[in-house]
């Protein structure tokens, strides 16, 4: 497999990604671990009412191989309290695996956005099992839920985007292989025939039927991408994924 990268998380595709089972696998934990995780999952939730927390499916990247130029990928499924048994004790690697995409204006803007909690980040989310078609895990469903939920744009259907396609994955490199917590994405390049202003007036439009995910839209060009290094709040990977798509272009 020719890499894009020697070096960081982010990787340019140059062929396909393949997941390896028709279902995804149940995650086995030992007696003895299931009862820590239980344990840190009541403690946890303690002081929490029900809907300020959730345990139910979450779907992990337990391996990733090569061959003949594609990505294979291996999904196990577990609950949502082994993330936080691993973020609480880092006595688990859990590789949570999310689907996120970019939009390429008509006017050659790359946008991305400012959520909820003032991060810059890129449009998407974690793999749910709504994202199964007859047990098989199809990543333009995921795509497709989360833009709807964070867009209210319903990505499938409407003509004004088009050329959806998996540009880059990240994956951890050296140190990272060691963290309790990395989650692995799918990155989508999305092309819209809408421009910087008109994609702003439909996600304005849109906004009160989203679920409030995204505070605003942010734009960049290869005049001004490498000005997301004056913010601190954005996600780990966000100034090398930037840097990969302007310079691809």
């Amino acid at each position: 497999m020719r890499l894009y990268s020697h070096n960081n998380m982010i990787i340019k595709l140059t062929g396909n990604i393949i997941f390896e089972q028709k279902q995804p696998f149940i995650i086995k934990r030992t007696i003895e671990e299931k009862l820590e995780i239980n344990n840190i999952w009541e403690e946890f939730i303690k002081e929490k009412i029900p809907s300020d927390y959730y345990n139910g499916d979450i779907f992990l990247v337990t391996n990733i191989k090569t061959n003949e130029g594609n990505y294979i990928f291996e999904i196990g499924k577990t609950k949502f309290s082994d993330l936080i048994y691993a973020k609480r004790t880092n006595k688990l690697k859990v590789r949570s695996l999310f689907i996120a995409s970019y939009i390429m204006t008509a006017d050659n803007y790359l946008c991305i956005i400012k959520n909820k909690h003032k991060r810059i980040n890129t449009i998407g989310g974690m793999v749910d099992s709504l994202d199964f078609d007859n047990n098989l895990f199809i990543p333009q469903n995921c795509l497709y839920r989360e833009f709807q939920e964070e867009m209210a744009m319903d990505l499938k259907h409407d003509e004004t985007f088009y050329d959806i396609n998996a540009k880059y994955i990240k994956i951890p490199y050296g140190a990272e292989h060691e963290l309790a917590l990395y989650p692995i994405g799918i990155l989508y390049e999305i092309k819209t025939t809408l421009t910087t202003t008109e994609l702003l007036e439909n996600f304005k439009k849109n906004k009160d039927f989203s679920d409030g995910e995204i505070e605003e839209l942010v734009f960049y060009n290869k005049n001004t991408y490498q000005q997301i290094e004056q913010y601190e709040a954005k996600e780990s990977y966000i100034s090398e994924l930037l840097t990969h798509i302007i310079n691809d272009q």
